[in-house]
């Protein structure tokens, strides 16, 4: 129901046919979601925590559509960063799948928040919620992308990058989900530090998940500093941390 709302919400908005296209190519990028049977944090956590506070999950299934557009377009800017393109945009530039990530974060998303059935000063609340958080995130991710082949950074920073980035999408999921129920301040921190907890936690399994289970070793193959990689080498000394660094540096260019 969300994504067919979704759907419905930006074809409906694109200002011309050809960006219409665009962010219809964009939205294909939900049908692996769709089809699968994983948590989805965008849509599951807004309507779980309104639901927690108001008993009634449905009045937030129209920020289940502003929060995976927000998914959406970091997770297109995220991949376009680390030099991963989904089939999807073959023959598209690069240049257009950023425009497209930043229609669905700069334009899109607000415009969802703006739309919610709510009091005015509930709604800009929430904007100065997403618009804060997207700030700490756009920090994570250039801490993330400061990291990449240049050479040991300590598991600290990486945990706090991953905090800044993952995290702290899910703490806006949960903060502007506590907002729209109309919960006091502090309820609303206390669900924002467990987004952000939940959202630090499943970024760090997944990292792992990539280094020991994923064929591809995606972070490996980009030189994407990891928290079990940092905390390898921050074990080793000498030249066997030299050697392990080596062998790091060649992950990126050699399969075995």
């Amino acid at each position: 129901e969300v994504f067919a709302e979704v759907e419905a919400f930006v074809l409906g908005r694109a200002a011309a046919g050809r960006q219409r296209q665009l962010l219809a190519t964009a939205l294909a990028g939900l049908d692996k979601h769709a089809a699968g049977t994983e948590a989805l944090f965008f849509v599951d956590l807004p309507l779980l925590v309104h639901g927690a506070i108001r008993r009634d999950e449905r009045p937030a299934i129209p920020l289940a559509v502003a929060t995976t557009l927000l998914f959406l377009g970091a997770d297109i800017l995220d991949d376009l960063a680390d030099g991963d393109r989904p089939a999807r945009w073959h023959g598209c530039s690069p240049a257009e799948i950023n425009l497209a990530g930043a229609t669905l974060l700069c334009a899109l998303t607000p415009l969802a928040i703006g739309h919610l059935r709510a009091p005015a000063d509930r709604v800009l609340a929430m904007q100065a919620t997403l618009a804060s958080g997207l700030l700490r995130m756009g920090a994570g991710q250039q801490s993330d992308l400061a990291g990449i082949g240049g050479g040991h950074v300590h598991p600290d920073e990486i945990e706090a990058a991953v905090a800044g980035k993952s995290g702290e999408e899910l703490a806006i999921f949960a903060t502007l989900a506590a907002q729209l129920a109309g919960a006091p301040a502090g309820v609303v921190e206390h669900y924002a530090a467990m987004g952000r907890a939940l959202g630090t936690g499943a970024q760090l399994a997944s990292d792992c998940y990539e280094l020991f289970t994923d064929p591809a070793s995606r972070d490996l193959a980009h030189g994407t500093p990891t928290l079990p990689t940092a905390l390898r080498l921050e074990r080793l000394g000498g030249g066997e941390r030299a050697a392990f660094a080596d062998l790091l540096n060649r992950a990126r260019a050699e399969k075995a």
